[in-house]
């Protein structure tokens, strides 16, 4: 009998299970339970931890010839179940696939350490910190561990998530992407909860984040640095994508109907509107960096931007005064709509980047 070196999952369905961690690795063996206890995650397949190790002995192309077939089968089965063709070129809606890594085992206890925390305080969800000093700018620190009980502090968490308040120093205090999170099985089975695509999504892990948290109950923050982040600057987050402001848009969207699950509105609408002044610099930075349009089509598409009326109607209330300098001398040209300030700004700010970038390398 053949070894065998694909195992699928999908639609409630798992060839692989819980306890088969070491052939699976963490992601796929868990993937597969989740597919067998009815949680709604996309269909796909875990190649073995098994080719890891023929990779090292025998090579790249004696492991293609071996489990080409296998994967071949995997995408198959993936485009049935999901009703979509991998690298389809219009004749069907396409298949996007997320290829991840996993192993048989994690940081040595780290897992357990986390696992014995959330039994000790009956936590729905814990937060451990990533330890991210190649990008610091990303860093978060959640010093001191903090335990929040009921929905009042957790909602002060999600407000943190949503944006940051006016005097913060920047425009977000508690970033999902830096944080380990661990959450609760029982929790995500019994409401549906599910993580979306980033490619539906700019911010995918903060909607998922904020639904969980709206339906738990013990929640806990520690300062332990359990994972390494690595920037990919070839993410859909770091990289020019054309639907990138109809996207960010279209999260504020969402953001703002997720509004009613907050008991304190008025500060929701703060937070909400601080996030809205980053995503359109964000957009407008985006936009100036490019180098495959004109100075023309770029003044025409930071104009655009400014004069979007959902901004206008989140920021127009917002106080101003109370940012720090540089956020709120984007906040008033941004009010104002001053396109032509605007772009000076934004365009000598990003020649000052690119010239950091090239003296630290």
């Amino acid at each position: 009998m053949s070894t065998k070196y694909v195992y699928t999952f999908g639609d409630g369905k798992a060839e692989g299970k819980a306890d088969m961690r070491n052939l699976l690795g963490g992601k796929g063996a868990n993937l597969a339970e989740m597919n067998l206890i009815g949680v709604p995650v996309p269909a796909g397949f875990t190649i073995t931890t098994e080719v890891c190790t023929l990779y090292n002995q025998e090579g790249k192309d004696a492991v293609i010839k071996l489990i080409e077939n296998d994967v071949k089968a995997g995408i198959a089965a993936t485009e049935k179940l999901m009703n979509a063709k991998f690298g389809s070129k219009g004749e069907a809606f396409p298949l996007l696939v997320s290829v991840r890594s996993g192993a048989r085992v994690s940081m040595p206890g780290m897992m357990e350490r986390l696992y014995d925390e959330c039994k000790e305080h009956s936590l729905d969800v814990i937060y451990s910190e990533f330890n991210v000093d190649e990008y610091p700018g990303f860093r978060i620190t959640l010093k001191p561990e903090r335990l929040y009980t009921g929905r009042e502090e957790i909602e002060q968490l999600r407000l943190d998530i949503v944006g940051a308040e006016p005097n913060h120093r920047s425009s977000v205090k508690f970033q999902c992407s830096a944080c380990k999170g661990l959450y609760s099985m029982k929790l995500l089975s019994e409401h549906h909860l599910q993580f979306h695509s980033e490619r539906q999504y700019i911010s995918e892990d903060m909607l998922f984040n904020l639904d969980v948290l709206y339906h738990a109950m013990q929640v806990k923050t520690v300062p332990w640095q359990m994972y390494h982040y690595c920037l990919n600057g070839a993410s859909l987050s770091h990289t020019y994508r054309p639907d990138r402001w109809p996207k960010l848009l279209y999260m504020l969207e969402i953001l703002d109907k997720k509004g009613q699950q907050f008991k304190h509105q008025e500060e929701f609408r703060l937070r909400l509107a601080r996030t809205a002044i980053f995503y359109t610099r964000s957009g407008i930075g985006q936009e100036i960096r490019r180098t495959d349009i004109s100075f023309k089509e770029k003044l025409r598409r930071v104009t655009e931007i400014m004069k979007d009326t959902t901004i206008s109607s989140l920021i127009k209330d917002y106080p101003f005064y109370n940012l720090p300098l540089t956020w709120k001398i984007y906040g008033y040209l941004l009010k104002c709509k001053c396109k032509w300030i605007m772009f000076i700004v934004m365009y000598i700010n990003n020649k000052k980047r690119r010239m950091t970038s090239i003296k630290i390398c």
